[in-house]
């Protein structure tokens, strides 16, 4: 249901905007390209509030080197370039 409510809003959406021409898209734009980053900048601070963030960016942060004596890590790595480099 709320797919098909969000799926029928930018449909409405892109209609208005095709309808109004091309001077409306510019506006449209103003807002399409600074939203992402203000929406990036509220998930920021909110995942830096939550309790254990700083646990979690140090972890991030300080490396492990004893893991790379694992052959498990490399095994893990070899499977991600595969996988990105593709069958082919």
């Amino acid at each position: 249901w709320h797919t098909t409510l969000a799926l029928f809003v930018a449909v409405a959406t892109m209609f208005i905007c095709i309808i109004k021409g091309v001077h409306s898209v510019g506006k449209v734009v103003y807002v399409t390209a600074t939203l992402p980053y203000l929406l990036l900048t509220l998930l920021i601070i909110q995942g830096a509030m939550l309790p254990g963030a700083i646990k979690g960016v140090m972890f991030y942060i300080q490396p492990d080197f004893t893991k790379l004596a694992l052959i498990q890590t490399w095994v893990e790595a070899c499977i991600q370039v595969f996988s990105s480099l593709g069958p082919a």
